[in-house]
C-alpha cells in the first residue's frame, strides 16, 4: 500500500483537484488510492472526528398533508363573510374550507396560519367594478400570498346575468380579464370564476351548455392547476320528510341543485382536469337556512351526513365547499350556523 511521502511533515487533503484543503495527513501514513487525475490522486481516508463536533442532520419533515377533498373538513367548510374573527373560530376548531369576505389581508392570514386549508377571498361591490381595478383589489402585486388562498371574482347574478348565451359570454370576459389582470402581476394567484346561483345556468338549454363549455368549462381544463370553477348548490326545500319545510312544492331532485354542476361537468364532457368549488351551500328555506327553518341539531346532522354522501358520489371532486354561513351578519342571521358548531366540530374531527 503506497504512503505519504515522508520528505513532507504532511500533506493537505483537499476536496478536489486544487481544490481548499480539508485536513491534513502526516507523512508516511498509509493511504489508499483510487483513481489519478494528472498531478492528482483520489485517496480514500479512514479517519475519525469527536462526535461533539458534528452538526447533526436535520431533523427530516414531515410529509405534506394530502388534500382530502372528500374529508368534512373541506366539504362542510364555513362562508364566515365580514365576521373574520368567526371564520378563524371555525378553522381553530378543525374547519378546513373557509370564505372570507371583504378582508383580503384577514384572508391571507389565515390561509398562512392554516396551510392545509382551501381559504376563499371575495369582494362584495354594489356595481361590476373595472377587471383591472378588481384586480389589485384582490392585491395583484403582492408577492407573499399563500397558494391555497383562491380569489372570487363575480357572484351569483349581482353584476351579470347569464340566463343567455351572449349574456354567459359576456360574464365570462369580464371574469377572464380580472384573472389576466391578476396573472399579469403575479401569475401563481389561484381563482375560482362562476360562483353561479344554485339552480343556475340552464342545463336543459343546448346553447347555454355549449357555451359554458366553449368559455368557463374550457379555461378550467386550460389551467388547472390555477383556475377552479364555482357553484353555489343549496337544497331547495327539504331532503328528509321529517325536517321542516317553508317552500311550497315538491323539491326537484339533486341534480337540479346540489348537483347541477356535475350536470354541467358530464354534459361539456368529463375532463378530470376540470375541478369544483362551492362557495355557498345550506338549506334553502323562505327566508332563510336552516335556523330559519327550526331545524335541531339531529337534523342538521341528518342534511350534513346526506350531503357528504352525495358529494363524494358525484363524478367531479369538490375541493371546497362552504356552508352559508358562519358569523355575525345583519342581512343573514337566518342563515348563521354557528348555533350547530358543536355538530360541525365533530364532523371536522372525524
Amino acid at each position: 500500500m503506497p504512503k505519504i511521502n515522508k520528505k513532507f511533515k504532511s500533506v493537505y487533503l483537499r476536496k478536489s483537484p486544487g481544490g481548499s484543503p480539508l485536513g491534513e495527513i502526516n507523512s508516511g501514513e498509509s493511504i489508499e488510492t483510487s483513481e489519478r487525475q494528472g498531478a492528482w490522486t483520489r485517496v480514500k481516508v479512514d479517519a475519525w472526528v469527536r462526535t461533539d463536533l458534528i452538526e447533526p442532520d436535520p431533523a427530516p419533515l414531515p410529509p405534506p398533508q394530502a388534500h382530502t377533498w372528500h374529508h368534512p373538513k373541506y366539504l362542510l367548510g364555513v362562508s364566515c363573510l365580514n365576521d373574520h374573527a368567526a371564520g378563524m373560530e371555525a378553522l381553530a376548531k378543525g374547519c378546513r374550507s373557509v370564505l372570507f369576505m371583504d378582508g383580503l389581508i384577514a384572508a391571507i392570514q389565515a390561509a398562512k396560519a392554516y396551510p392545509d386549508a382551501v381559504i376563499f377571498s371575495r369582494s362584495w361591490f354594489q356595481h361590476a367594478p373595472d377587471p383591472v381595478w378588481l384586480a389589485d383589489h384582490h392585491g395583484a402585486g403582492l408577492m407573499d400570498v399563500p397558494d391555497n388562498l383562491w380569489s372570487t371574482c363575480a357572484n351569483e347574478c349581482d353584476w351579470i346575468c347569464y340566463g343567455t348565451p351572449e349574456e354567459l359570454k359576456r360574464r365570462f370576459e369580464y371574469e377572464k380579464s380580472f384573472v389576466g389582470a391578476l396573472w399579469a402581476k403575479n401569475p401563481r394567484r389561484k381563482v375560482v370564476i362562476g360562483e353561479f346561483s344554485h339552480g343556475t345556468p340552464d342545463t336543459e338549454n343546448p346553447a347555454i351548455v355549449k357555451m359554458f363549455k366553449e368559455t368557463y368549462y374550457d379555461f378550467a381544463a386550460r389551467y388547472p392547476d390555477r383556475i377552479r370553477l364555482g357553484w353555489h348548490l343549496y337544497t331547495k326545500g327539504r331532503r328528509f320528510t321529517s325536517h321542516p319545510q317553508e317552500i311550497d312544492g315538491a323539491p326537484k331532485g339533486p341534480e337540479w341543485y346540489e348537483g347541477r354542476d356535475a350536470r354541467f361537468w358530464t354534459l361539456c364532457g368529463s375532463n378530470t382536469k376540470v375541478r369544483h368549488m362551492c362557495g355557498e351551500t345550506g338549506v334553502e328555506s323562505s327566508g332563510g337556512g336552516v335556523v330559519h327553518a327550526g331545524y335541531s341539531d339531529q337534523q342538521f346532522k341528518e342534511w350534513c351526513n346526506w350531503w357528504l354522501e352525495y358529494r363524494r358520489n358525484q363524478p367531479v371532486p369538490m375541493d371546497a365547499a362552504c356552508l352559508f354561513q358562519y358569523g355575525n351578519h345583519p342581512n343573514w342571521r337566518g342563515y348563521d350556523v354557528r348555533k350547530y358548531a358543536g355538530v360541525l366540530e365533530e364532523f371536522w374531527k372525524s
